[in-house]
């Protein structure tokens, strides 16, 4: 024959006091039993503005000693749980097996450096490897009349030559 229970009694969630004590024993079970979600809500507020300031000061700091203390439970938690994701992502870095498959994003492609191909005259430092954006300074000479191959490394096709060679011995 299976345990008799009791049933769970949904009772107003305030802080009690002798009032409010009081207050729930003068109310028959069956209400108690039968509140709803507004009617306790209401009763809730009912009591709230019944009490005095000093009451409802003693209620406010029980109120933040409880949320202070779930509130550092919760965080400690948290931090439980991210050093343990860290640990995981370790170990997966490390390359055992044991640990559950991460999902990897795609590696970006690695370019090689590229070699300037264009200077600009009045100011040898600026170059453009000839890949992406026109740098400024050959857009305002290319408008002003001037062709690409004017501003031409004369160097560089030998030295890509000789890279090109380096790299085919090796």
């Amino acid at each position: 024959m299976p345990a008799l229970r009791s049933p769970r009694i949904a009772l107003p969630s305030v802080p009690f006091s002798r009032h409010s004590v009081r207050v729930v024993s003068q109310m028959r079970l069956s209400q108690i039993c039968h509140l709803s979600n507004r009617d306790a809500s209401a009763m809730r507020k009912q009591y709230l503005e019944g009490m005095d300031f000093d009451e409802l000061w003693l209620v406010h700091e029980e109120l933040t000693k409880i949320l202070s203390e779930k509130i550092s439970a919760e965080k400690l938690e948290l931090e439980k749980r991210l050093a343990q994701l860290n640990r995981v992502e370790q170990i997966g870095e490390m390359g055992s097996s044991s640990a559950e498959p991460r999902i990897d994003r795609p590696q970006r492609r690695k370019y090689p450096k590229v070699l300037p191909k264009y200077f600009n005259p009045s100011v040898p430092g600026e170059t453009w490897s000839g890949r992406g954006k026109q740098p400024r300074w050959l857009v305002a000479a290319l408008q002003s009349g001037h062709e690409l191959g004017d501003f031409l490394i004369a160097d560089t096709e030998e030295v890509r030559s000789n890279k090109v060679r380096r790299s085919q011995q090796s």
